[in-house]
């Protein structure tokens, strides 16, 4: 990763769906922590408890848009770039990049939230918008798995023949237990 002295260029702008913000809008990424997930479970009468990973959760963060009120309509069209992420038939992500972002792994998002226009009196404006990560869960390997077998217990080979179930280690205390219903149903 290349750093602020070395490559200010990078840190000026956010890159949002391969599209940076026009260079008389100033951008600022903030609040882009990651966090993971974590279940705890209290131990039943003890002190302490257990703890499992669960993750990494999903992210969210805002970045801080400032220009000059000359520069309102360049906003606006560079809003509806990041509207064009949720209208539509189906939201979209776009993927995403700032130096500081990248250092969060954040490199897919979205649109959560789109702020007022702040007027501080003086000719400037500022815009926070909140983003919301993109990352869809990645399936879990898959271990072998045993073939089930039929209701009857018997169970079919490769070659296609069927094999008898296999005896039930159980069949003589039914069959006591069956004698004993009857018997007990007798008046």
């Amino acid at each position: 990763m290349s750093n602020p002295i070395d490559n200010p260029e990078l840190w000026d702008s956010v890159v949002v769906g391969g599209r940076p913000q026009p260079a008389e809008i100033g951008a600022t990424p903030r609040g882009h922590k990651r966090a993971w997930a974590w279940d705890t479970k209290a131990a039943k009468g003890q002190d302490g408890a257990t703890s499992s990973l669960n993750g990494a959760e999903i992210g969210s963060f805002f970045v801080d848009y400032e220009f000059l009120a000359e520069d309102l309509q360049l906003w606006l069209g560079y809003q509806r770039h990041l509207e064009s992420m949720v209208t539509g038939p189906e939201p979209k992500a776009y993927p995403i990049y700032h130096p500081d972002l990248e250092a969060n792994r954040y490199t897919e998002a979205s649109i959560k939230e789109i702020g007022e226009i702040v007027h501080d009196g003086k000719g400037g404006c500022k815009v926070a918008v909140a983003f919301i990560e993109y990352k869809p869960p990645k399936p879990k390997v898959v271990k072998s798995a045993k073939p089930k077998t039929s209701g009857t217990g018997s169970s079919k080979s490769a070659d296609g023949t069927v094999s008898p179930p296999a005896p039930d280690p159980n069949a003589a205390a039914k069959a006591e237990l069956a004698a004993l219903m009857t018997e007990a149903q007798t008046p």
